[in-house]
């Protein structure tokens, strides 16, 4: 519990001081910064911000002069009294701020950790890789004539492959030698559901790692699992993708952060970011009561040159808000049935579910 609300909480404040920074820069005055809803437990008031911390951890907001065009009164340091792209800069810092911090932390988990080189740290029982005398320790010098350094690089080749061989230059005991070894053909499904065949040859890594590259192995990282996100929202969108099997609400974090707690610091951090960053492609959606959903509003309002009618927006944000609440219970529900052993005796969840088949 403790681990997931700590989890959430870091990144509500990451995400509320991108909206609070950018405010500031644009002379936007802010009269409150709140972490968590509900009851304050514990109230300050700095300057003009009152800051607060509340007692049911899930959310938080930032609070702007002005942030109501109906009680705007056009001072300046008001967020409607600022123009469309200062408005969008505000809204997008928050976003932002968690795309950065996922981006931080993916990039500090490599520095730690290291990227493997192309020692190989065990050979496969059964695979083409023994049976040429591929042995652990082999340094992988070439493959395809190719020179590699790291290992993402020996597994971006042998897998792409469409030859019938591999032929692998490796130094052992400083002599080298070249193995030719014809991969085994395996289909696995991606995560959209979709087969494809790749080639293995049956070895993994060794311990040998560098820090050189971290940087950019972050950022790859990042930008990798990005792809697969927004490739997994349009599948999800198009039905190749299960919604039920492929969305997670809080109550899935919960026991999701509490296995990355049982396997140590560097699951919790690698997890942190991965949900830093899908809270920033979350916000992005063009959701009405989201930061997309402002984004897109004021996105029209530039180029029409004028704000959309208040009948319009409230219309627009009342759609919005149902269809977030429908998602939530959803997802929630699904996270029930999910992890229901979990959390749920099991006689009372077949009552559940035996009284809801009988509707």
């Amino acid at each position: 519990m403790w681990i997931t609300i700590v989890i959430l909480g870091v990144l509500i404040i990451v995400h509320e001081s991108g909206h609070f920074i950018m405010a500031k820069v644009k002379g936007v005055r802010v009269e409150g910064f709140s972490v968590g809803f509900g009851p304050s437990l514990i109230r300050a008031k700095v300057g003009f911000t009152v800051y607060s911390l509340n007692l049911i951890p899930f959310g938080g907001y930032v609070k702007l002069a002005g942030e109501d065009p109906e009680s705007a009164t056009g001072k300046p340091w008001e967020f409607y009294s600022r123009g469309v792209k200062d408005r969008l800069a505000i809204v997008l810092g928050g976003p932002v701020m968690n795309y950065l911090f996922a981006l931080l932390l993916f990039v500090a988990i490599v520095a730690v950790v290291g990227e493997p080189l192309t020692q190989v740290g065990e050979v496969l029982d059964g695979y083409p890789a023994q049976a040429v005398g591929v042995e652990p320790g082999d340094l992988i010098i070439r493959v395809n004539g190719a020179e590699v350094t790291y290992w993402d690089q020996v597994t971006t080749i042998i897998r792409s492959t469409t030859d019938d061989t591999v032929v692998l230059d490796i130094e052992r005991d400083d002599t080298r030698t070249s193995l030719t070894i014809a991969p085994r053909q395996e289909k696995v499904k991606d995560l959209f559901g979709s087969e494809k065949t790749i080639a293995v040859i049956g070895i993994t890594p060794g311990e040998m790692t560098s820090r050189r590259r971290f940087f950019y192995l972050g950022v790859k990282k990042l930008w990798r699992l990005t792809v697969i996100t927004y490739k997994a929202l349009g599948a999800m969108a198009i039905g190749r993708l299960p919604v039920r099997e492929s969305l997670t609400g809080p109550i899935g974090i919960f026991y999701i952060a509490k296995d990355a707690a049982q396997l140590g610091w560097l699951s919790v951090v690698h997890l942190t970011g991965l949900i830093s960053m899908s809270l920033a492609i979350f916000n992005l959606l063009p959701i009405p009561v989201l930061d997309g959903g402002y984004i897109l509003f004021f996105l029209i309002e530039g180029i029409r040159r004028r704000p959309l009618p208040k009948r319009t927006l409230e219309a627009v944000n009342q759609v919005g808000f149902s269809m977030l609440i429908l998602l939530i219970a959803f997802i929630c529900y699904n996270d029930i049935v999910k992890f229901k052993d979990e959390f749920m005796p099991v006689k009372v969840w077949e009552k559940v579910t035996n009284w809801w088949d009988s509707r």
